[in-house]
């Protein structure tokens, strides 16, 4: 049966033979790709507040800056960082936001008045649903979530500039963009 489907391909022209080579190769590489991927998530570790009720999984090699802290009486935050310390945020960043706003709060209905809450959709974390708004141009590459619960509204975003001219720094903010959605996908509110 190999034998056959060897002819058959040698029969083929040489041009289509060069192309399905190619395409054979690229859907390799990109399962390959895929496969180290999946496997470079599972050795990521935990985060976990009790106090506050969430969690999320995040690159080993990442840091979190510090626990949530009071920015002021009703609003705490903390960052996912590529780094450890960060001089400049610029395009070789990557960071995941996470704020947590205590009730009472308007947040989401001021987001809702927003002329860019088109651009959000229902979405469901866990038993929690939010809005969630993705968006990848050339320029940059953003997510932002908001959910409710009893207690706070959590506003969890990541922007990464796509702008730079250099190939090199375009696919490492890709990947920071990739890694960064990623966290966010699995964040879980845990109260």
């Amino acid at each position: 049966k190999i034998e056959c489907m060897r002819k058959r391909f040698q029969k083929l022209p040489k041009c289509l033979r060069v192309v399905l080579w190619v395409l054979g190769i690229l859907l390799g590489l990109v399962l390959i790709t895929m496969i180290i991927l999946k496997i470079w998530v599972s050795t990521w570790k935990t985060y976990q507040n009790d106090d506050f009720g969430f969690s999320f999984r995040y690159p080993s090699k990442w840091y979190i800056s510090g626990d949530p802290k009071p920015r002021d009486s009703k609003t705490f935050g903390l960052y996912i960082d590529i780094k450890e310390k960060l001089a400049v945020i610029g395009q070789e960043h990557g960071r995941v936001n996470v704020w947590l706003h205590k009730r009472p709060t308007t947040i989401i209905e001021d987001l809702k008045n927003t002329p860019g809450f088109s651009n959000f959709t229902s979405v469901k974390y866990g038993n929690r649903f939010g809005y969630m708004s993705e968006n990848v141009n050339s320029l940059f590459a953003g997510k932002y979530v908001y959910l409710e619960t009893d207690n706070y509204v959590y506003d969890i975003s990541a922007l990464t500039s796509l702008s730079s001219s250099n190939v090199l720094t375009k696919i490492k903010a890709r990947l920071y963009s990739w890694v960064s959605f990623k966290i966010i996908d699995g964040f879980k509110i845990t109260k």
